[in-house]
């Protein structure tokens, strides 16, 4: 560089820096206002609450994100006939390797190391006998035994194979149905809050059918408030709430979704090991790091006896809370860092509605 051409550079370089300092300037806390925006997606109500200067900016990267999750729906649910993994499904059998977009591919590998990690507690590829239970609530009777043992014959995580070099998938077993009920939905919403984050939204949270992912807590607050769902609807005791920042949270349970046959109550819930839905009334409540990590515990430690699944969430870095009520009494476990989360007793502005999510 000559030095008249230094000497330029240096008097614009205060001019430079103070442009860089108003371009990339963070709102005040102050001038923040609360928005709210609520949108169907992945087969349910989505709501975006956020918090922005402005409007417009706020309306732009909440449409951005709900376009987001629609394009991740398209690729990982088993509700859309040409979504990416049906035309997995149809090729299970066949013996070819499939490539696969790097959104299917960070999905199905996760599922993939907690599968191997519950031992077959949790299992995607459980969607023969998760339809079959799902014909049986609508029947109120119980899957033929020779159609289930046909059906299971068809679930087995180990029944799927990985090839890192090109990102491919094989599917061995014919008629295999993979079903990622039970985790894409914590990641489609990580994917839709890196979105508000590009967007420079540093506040705000995602609620998809009582899952959440949220990211800093509202101006002013420590956290974002959430209620705890009840296991039993018929307890009026005082509502719990737990305050979160930075995290994910996701609960799974049987309070809405379960069929009385022959007296025995059976969950929506299935345990993929023995193609049967559970019988024990219990609601399971996760936090952790992502929407992923959180979305797939809550699943497998639904299926998971209590000790295992403490030890499941404390492996993967999340926390834990079980009800359980095997008879008439409800039995609640925890993990050691779970009441760190809870709230006190204090009128919240920022709480947060929730209810046990949808698996399927």
């Amino acid at each position: 560089m000559t030095t008249t051409a230094r000497r330029i550079f240096l008097l614009a370089l205060p001019i430079l820096l103070s442009f860089g300092l108003i371009a990339c300037r963070t709102p005040s806390p102050d001038n923040l206002t609360r928005h709210e925006f609520v949108h169907p997606e992945m087969g349910m109500p989505v709501r975006i609450v956020l918090y922005a200067a402005d409007p417009a900016h706020a309306r732009l990267a909440a449409k951005t994100a709900f376009d987001r999750m629609r394009a991740l729906n398209l690729i990982l649910s088993d509700y859309e006939d040409e979504s990416e993994i049906n035309e997995l499904r149809r090729s299970s059998g066949s013996g070819h390797w499939r490539p696969v977009s790097k959104e299917l591919w960070t999905v199905l590998r996760h599922a993939d190391r907690l599968s191997k990690a519950t031992d077959g507690a949790f299992d995607i590829t459980a969607g023969p006998v998760i339809q079959l239970w799902k014909r049986a609530r609508r029947q109120r009777a119980l899957p033929a035994p020779d159609r289930l043992a046909e059906a299971q014959s068809r679930v087995g995580h180990f029944y799927i194979d990985y090839r890192s070099s090109d990102r491919a998938v094989v599917l061995w077993r014919k008629g295999m149905r993979p079903d990622l009920g039970g985790i894409a939905k914590g990641f489609v919403m990580d994917e839709a809050m890196h979105v508000l984050k590009q967007h420079r939204i540093r506040s705000a949270l995602i609620n998809a059918g009582g899952d959440m992912v949220m990211s800093a807590p509202p101006p002013g607050e420590r956290g974002w408030s959430i209620e705890l769902p009840r296991l039993d609807s018929t307890n009026r005791t005082e509502s719990a709430f737990i305050e979160l920042r930075n995290a994910a949270f996701a609960t799974s349970g049987d309070r809405y979704q379960f069929v009385t046959i022959n007296g025995t109550r059976y969950s929506h819930i299935v345990d993929p090991r023995t193609g049967v839905g559970l019988t024990d009334h219990s609601l399971v409540y996760v936090v952790a790091k992502d929407g992923i990590t959180a979305d797939g515990l809550a699943t497998a430690c639904s299926v998971l006896k209590t000790e295992a699944a403490l030890k499941l969430a404390g492996g993967e870095g999340g926390e834990l809370m079980v009800q359980r009520r095997p008879g008439t009494e409800i039995k609640t476990f925890k993990s050691a860092g779970f009441n760190r989360f809870i709230a006190v007793s204090r009128q919240v502005s920022t709480k947060e509605s929730n209810r046990p999510s949808t698996r399927h």
